[in-house]
């Protein structure tokens, strides 16, 4: 099976892009995709738009093939705006393929159609496959509106799709793969979670090729892929538990609202992190008929 990764740069490919874009296997998950048989991967024509990162990493995949314009992303945390990116991105490549054909001439520039899949194997609970349109996001719903864009996802957690999954045997070993290095997570520290599930699919006959001549790829792939992950689940509980203490914070001052509240009040108050202490703050302003009430019922008689 002949290899044709993407030149490399300062980016780096996530796995599932690294490992379909030899186009014997893009050929395969198209196959699946669409349904077809076709058997000639030269007829792809890969045409992915540069500097268009996902957490400074490329998960996203476009070609042209049999009159089809397709973009294939990879996808661990769902989107609702991903109709939205997606017709951005589609726009681009019309706009790339149009370019010098003369778009205000009385001629018809024949167009390939859109194919817009997003290949999903986050943690969160999804079906097997589900359609998201831009039209979801318009303020005012229309049955028939006058454009729309729609994305269809694929869930390839493995045993969540094995009926598609079945459809495409490398894409069927990749999410093996992915299974493995999780299940490993769960007792080894994540470099060494990789290694085994490394050692036990070529053990096994999974990705063997492709993991003896890029195993070490792989390795860096998956621990800059997970760590970016991780930290952006970080920064979104963080940003959770933030938006949480102003919401407490700002409950307390519409307590008080019949009150002036002084100024070195008011700081203290918005300067406190602790949940338990504005749960109490909050119970005492509720329950206060007066600023100094709360203020002894808070225990904060020496803030003035």
């Amino acid at each position: 099976m002949s290899e044709n990764p993407l030149p490399v740069t300062a980016y780096k490919d996530r796995m599932f892009i690294h490992l379909f874009s030899d186009k014997n296997r893009l050929l395969q998950l198209y196959n699946a995709v669409r349904g077809t048989h076709y058997e000639n991967p030269e007829d792809i024509d890969v045409n992915t738009l540069e500097n268009v990162l996902f957490m400074n990493m490329k998960n996203d995949l476009s070609f042209a093939f049999h009159e089809e314009l397709s973009l294939y992303e990879h996808q661990s945390s769902m989107n609702p705006n991903m109709p939205l990116r997606g017709l951005l991105y589609i726009a681009r490549l019309y706009e790339k393929l149009t370019k010098g054909l003369g778009i205000y001439s009385t001629r018809l520039i024949p167009l390939p159609n859109p194919n817009f899949v997003v290949f999903y194997n986050g943690l969160e609970e999804m079906p097997p496959e589900c359609i998201m349109r831009l039209s979801d996001a318009y303020q005012i719903p229309s049955e028939t509106p006058l454009l729309d864009f729609q994305v269809r996802i694929i869930n390839i957690n493995y045993k969540e799709n094995m009926e598609f999954l079945d459809k495409c045997p490398i894409l069927k070993e990749y999410s093996y793969f992915v299974d493995l290095v999780r299940n490993y997570r769960q007792s080894l520290p994540l470099q060494e979670a990789i290694r085994q599930a490394i050692i036990k699919s070529k053990e096994n006959n999974v990705l063997k090729d492709y993991l003896e001549q890029h195993g070490s790829e792989v390795e860096n792939m998956l621990m800059t892929e997970y760590s970016r992950e991780m930290d952006i689940a970080v920064n979104r509980r963080e940003a959770e538990e933030d938006g949480e203490l102003k919401g407490r914070i700002e409950s307390i001052f519409i307590l008080l609202s019949d009150y002036k509240i002084p100024k070195m009040l008011e700081r203290r108050i918005r300067a406190e992190k602790d949940t338990e202490l504005l749960n109490k703050w909050m119970k005492a302003a509720a329950k206060a008929s007066s600023l100094q009430e709360f203020r002894e019922l808070a225990g904060l008689t020496q803030t003035r």
